[in-house]
């Protein structure tokens, strides 16, 4: 499951960049232009730079990881500017028609309010004044001439001629004013009329009038937001996809018996001493360290498997280490032999393992038979050679391990 998760990590990963490479490509003028190249030659850096640069971390190759997320984050910032141009672009283009209603709906307005405030300052022009000025003046000469005694009909016919003369003006002004009402009227209601046929327009940025902001600022966002979503996420896609988070599991290596024979004599027994055994001891591991380092293949050799248990006693002595018990390892040498095509015959009523002979680290001295045969719960401590010297070796061992009981073999002398 892991490993399918992996893959699929990988494959999104590079489609992403894959598709965020191509938009750019477009927005910029397409692959004719000399900056197509570029792009292409930058993701396909940062799809690599994102698996390296775990692997080189993971090597403890610490000054590399850091220059190469050094230039990763470079290489993000120009994604992060590009994205910002084509998040802007594509907002410009969307928005263009809202902003050319939004225009023609305010000219409208404006002439609305122009046609009022020119109704609105209709009153008395300077004509109309000046004509009830005349009148006013007329009516007070012909009222006073009247009066007078030496005013004869001649006189007042003249008075009264100013008196038509200055109220025609008048009228003539009036309907002047009444004309540019009218016309003020017929201007406003166009005006109106086409307002009212310029629906309101949606706000070209809702979100930044919402939230009283400066609408670049949400621009600048969502270009940072889109760029980190798609380089950030594909990178990371692809930085998982060669993340191993567990080493491999040793591997068994399994040989036929035509290879194995010949790999026990080749491989060098191991120091005499080792600083520490690795825990935990198996017995099938133990037992083929033992084989290697005691057996050699010989096609006509015979060992008795007897002499095979005194062996590995006294091999684990040498190792400083506590034989394990006669029931694991006898059976796990059996395993090995058989595996590796040795045969198990019986010679004079002794078991022997035909196919192999001793090394040069074969035991030296006497042997014993075991009472309880090879496979015993409560394996005995052997000393082969009887001095003193190695007697009282074998006892102190014998002794700190809390083993069976010691049986020396050999001269006691």
């Amino acid at each position: 499951m892991n490993r399918i998760a992996q893959a699929l990590a990988a494959a999104v990963g590079v489609g992403i960049l894959g598709c965020v490479t191509n938009s750019a490509i477009f927005n910029t003028g397409g692959y004719s232009t000399t900056t197509a190249p570029m792009l292409i030659a930058l993701s396909c850096g940062l799809a690599i730079g994102a698996a390296v640069t775990g692997i080189a971390w993971r090597h403890r190759r610490r000054t590399l990881a850091i220059l190469l997320v050094i230039a990763l984050g470079a290489g993000e910032a120009y994604a992060l500017l590009m994205t910002a141009e084509r998040t802007l672009t594509n907002r410009e283009g969307q928005q263009a028609p809202l902003r050319d209603a939004m225009e023609k709906r305010a000219k409208a307005s404006a002439a609305v309010v122009e046609a009022q405030r020119s109704l609105d300052a209709i009153g008395d022009t300077p004509r109309l004044a000046a004509a009830k000025g005349a009148k006013a003046t007329a009516d007070r000469a012909a009222i006073e001439k009247a009066a007078e005694d030496g005013c004869r009909q001649h006189c007042r016919a003249l008075l009264e001629q100013q008196v038509n003369t200055a109220a025609a003006e008048v009228e003539a002004a009036r309907r002047e004013v009444a004309d540019d009402r009218k016309a003020a009227e017929q201007r406003l209601g166009a005006a109106s009329a086409a307002l009212a046929g310029i629906p309101i327009p949606a706000s070209p940025t809702p979100l930044a009038d919402r939230l009283s902001v400066e609408a670049w600022w949400i621009d600048l966002l969502a270009a940072g937001l889109a760029s980190i979503a798609a380089n950030g996420l594909a990178a990371s896609l692809i930085a998982f996809a060669t993340h191993r988070s567990t080493p491999p599991a040793p591997t068994t290596t399994t040989t036929t018996a035509k290879a194995q024979i010949p790999l026990i004599a080749s491989i060098p027994p191991p120091p005499s001493e080792p600083d520490l055994a690795p825990p935990p001891r198996q017995a099938a591991d133990e037992a083929d360290l033992f084989a290697r380092t005691m057996f050699r293949p010989a096609p006509k050799g015979r060992v008795r498997v007897r002499d095979i248990r005194t062996a590995y006693h006294n091999w684990c002595a040498d190792l400083d280490r506590a034989p394990l018990p006669d029931a694991e390892i006898g059976t796990a040498l059996m395993v090995l032999f058989t595996r590796v095509g040795l045969a198990c015959e019986t010679s004079r009523g002794d078991a022997e393992i035909v196919g192999m002979a001793w090394t040069a680290n074969r035991p030296t001295g006497d042997v014993v038979t075991p009472a309880t045969g090879f496979i015993d719960s409560t394996p005995a401590r052997c000393v082969v050679d009887g001095t003193a010297g190695s007697r009282l070796n074998a006892a102190l061992g014998h002794r700190r391990r809390r083993l069976g009981p010691m049986v020396t073999v050999g001269k006691t002398g």
